[in-house]
């Protein structure tokens, strides 16, 4: 037999056992495309959840700060008047709010805004599942830095945003 022709007969199951790996590895990386997906899916609802959970909170923010023309102390200075009572922050690592009033002395971390609301996410929701600490915060001018928060600005939900912990 001509050796050119034992040589190609040779490529053959070679070249198979490549195609065979290549599909094989194609399917692997869908399939982990996809699961990447669904968790990215399932933390936007997530998200979503506790943005909705939030609005009575925003707004009755906004009301103090309009009838008494600088941001409350704290949450609980908004009951019963402005807030019946603080919804539970289902998402959140500890299932509470972090909310904090400005002072003039960072100015940089608070984008021009007198306050802001947020969540600390709980690990088993964050996308990086390292646990280093992602935030969910609102500020009511919307102007996020790019790292802020322990970490970098991943996502924005609307006026929220979403920081992705180091």
């Amino acid at each position: 037999m001509n050796p050119s022709i034992r040589r190609k007969q040779k490529l053959v199951p070679v070249l198979c056992t490549l195609a065979c790996i290549a599909v094989v590895c194609a399917g692997l990386n869908q399939l982990r495309l996809s699961a990447i997906e669904r968790a990215e899916r399932k933390l936007d609802a997530a998200m979503l959840d506790t943005i909705q959970a939030a609005e009575p909170i925003v707004e009755a923010i906004e009301r103090y700060e309009a009838e008494r023309l600088r941001p409350p102390d704290s949450l609980e200075s908004l009951s019963p008047r402005y807030l019946r009572y603080v919804p539970e922050a289902a998402t959140a690592r500890e299932r509470q709010w972090y909310y904090s009033p400005y002072n003039k002395e960072s100015p940089e971390q608070s984008g021009g805004d007198r306050w802001v609301l947020g969540i600390e996410v709980s690990n088993d929701r964050s996308p990086n599942r390292f646990g280093f600490g992602d935030y969910l915060v609102y500020q009511p001018k919307s102007n996020y830095p790019a790292a802020c928060y322990g970490g970098m600005l991943w996502k924005r939900y609307g006026k929220w945003a979403y920081y992705l912990g180091w």
